[in-house]
């Protein structure tokens, strides 16, 4: 993202010196995670992860909640929907920041109107801006998945169901995945969107097999707070977001949870890195692959009093 302008009038800014301090200290955060055209994502959680990737854990959801909603109360920040996802615009942008970029990386809202223009050009212009924004959206999610390369993937691929091997394209035109032996395409309004893998882990001595992408990140959160005494959701949209490129970079499913099981070992005693035992940290492209392969020791417990300890029921034939 390029620098942002901040005023000097914000010192003497009626509506800023009425929010709390850490309602104002999000504010700026948020100022620097958006787009040229002031919007970013919607979703509460990854505003929160992505705007204190170093202290979320340590922020309440109730706290980040009232803390935005003063936010929006105060006019300064407001939502809006484009099909059918939520999206997050800094009201007054226009009025204090450049726009360098042609093009907005987020959609924009729709229900912009253009009192200056006649009938007949405001609605050119909101044409050409509904265009703007299927393309922002289109770009956005190939972004998110980041998987495949599009324009290398035959149109006959598209149906609602078809499965790939590796064996039906060439390596190339597979984006980091040559190490999946198979993987699932699903078609969507925007074309080929997703892809869900098979696989393959130990979690608590137990032999897990055939896992989409949703059942996996669901294990590893849950051994990360069992292991870490943390509490984070099982649907953790940065843990998500991190199991998609890690896996797609080639790395093995069980690497996760050998990071924790090194980390929480080497932090968990610590004050200072303690806070740090949360996915944004263990499992961003900076540090997993050193992580996985520092050398830490690990003590560790039969698989059947793992299990025990995690309330898990015994694995058959142990019990």
């Amino acid at each position: 993202m390029p620098s942002r302008i901040i005023k000097e009038s914000i010192c003497t800014s009626e509506t800023l010196a009425a929010l709390s301090a850490e309602a104002e200290r999000l504010f700026y955060r948020i100022i620097v995670k958006c787009d040229d055209y002031g919007c970013y994502y919607g979703s509460r959680q990854i505003i929160k992860n992505t705007c204190f990737p170093l202290i979320a854990a340590n922020i309440s959801n109730e706290e980040f909640y009232n803390n935005i909603g003063e936010l929006e109360t105060a006019g300064l920040i407001e939502f809006y929907t484009v099909k059918d996802r939520e999206y997050l615009r800094v009201v007054t942008w226009a009025n204090h920041q450049q726009i360098r970029s042609k093009k907005p990386k987020f959609p924009q809202p729709i229900a912009d109107v253009y009192p200056d223009k006649n009938p007949e050009t405001q609605q050119e212009e909101i044409k050409k801006k509904q265009n703007q924004e299927d393309e922002a959206r289109r770009n956005q999610t190939n972004e998110e998945s980041n998987l495949l390369k599009s324009s290398e993937i035959n149109e006959s691929l598209c149906g609602d169901r078809t499965e790939i091997t590796n064996k039906e394209l060439k390596s190339d035109e597979i984006n980091g995945l040559q190490k999946s032996s198979e993987f699932v395409i699903r078609n969507s309004e925007f074309g080929i969107r997703n892809a869900e893998f098979g696989i393959r882990y130990v979690f608590f001595g137990e032999q897990m097999s055939g896992r989409m992408i949703e059942e996996f990140v669901r294990d590893v959160i849950f051994y990360l707070n069992f292991k870490a005494k943390k509490n984070f959701s099982p649907t953790d949209p940065v843990c998500m977001q991190y199991a998609k490129e890690r896996l797609s970079e080639g790395f093995d499913p069980q690497d996760f949870f050998t990071i924790i099981k090194k980390k929480v070992a080497e932090w968990e005693t610590s004050n200072t890195m303690n806070r740090y035992l949360q996915p944004s940290t263990l499992f961003s492209a900076k540090n997993f692959k050193n992580y996985r392969d520092q050398q830490i020791r690990v003590d560790e417990l039969p698989a059947y009093m793992e299990r025990e300890k995690a309330g898990l029921p015994p694995l058959v034939g142990e019990g």
